[in-house]
C-alpha cells in the first residue's frame, strides 16, 4: 500500500507522482491518497480521475479539514489493505521498477519490518541533482530523518 498525503501541490508535481506509481513493474500496489484539504477543486478533480481510471487500487479521501501530515498519513494507512505500507510525497517520483525492488527484498530477507532506500535529488527543470545514499540499517537514522 502506498500512502500519499496531498496539500496544496502544484499539479504536474502531483500528476507525475501518481504517474509514477501507475508506471510500475509491479502491478500489486494500492495507493491511498488523503488531499488534506487543499481547497483546489484541481486537485479533487485530477484524483477523482485516478480513481476512476484504476477503483480497485486507488482509494482517496478528501478531508474536510486541515489536519497535516502525520494525522493525513495515518488516515491513509487506515485506508490501507496491504502487507507493507510505502511512504510517497506529492512531488515524489518513483523509479518504474521501484516497487518491484522492494518486493525483491521481502522475498530475500524474509519479510522484514522495514525497508528504506535511497534518494535522488531532481531540480526545477526535472534533471537528477544529488544522490543521498542512505547506509545499511540504521536505527539512528530511521529515527531521526523523515
Amino acid at each position: 500500500s502506498i500512502i500519499l498525503p496531498v496539500y496544496k501541490v502544484k499539479l504536474d508535481y502531483l500528476k507525475e507522482a501518481i504517474d509514477s506509481v501507475f508506471a510500475q513493474t509491479y502491478k500489486k500496489w494500492e495507493l491511498c491518497i488523503v488531499d488534506d484539504h487543499s481547497q483546489s477543486r484541481d486537485i479533487e478533480k485530477l484524483l477523482e480521475s485516478y480513481q476512476t481510471r484504476d477503483p480497485a487500487r486507488v482509494k482517496i479521501c478528501l478531508e474536510k479539514e486541515n489536519h497535516h501530515i502525520s494525522i493525513s498519513s495515518n488516515i491513509a494507512i487506515g485506508m490501507a489493505s496491504g502487507d507493507y505500507i510505502a511512504f510517497l510525497d506529492h512531488d515524489d517520483r518513483l523509479f518504474p521498477n521501484a516497487l518491484g525492488e522492494v518486493v525483491r527484498h521481502i522475498n530475500l530477507k524474509d519479510k522484514p519490518d522495514i525497508l528504506y532506500s535511497d534518494e535522488m535529488h531532481i531540480n526545477k527543470l526535472g534533471d537528477p541533482g544529488g544522490v543521498y545514499y542512505k547506509p545499511d540499517f540504521s536505527p539512528v537514522l530511521h529515527l531521526s530523518v523523515n
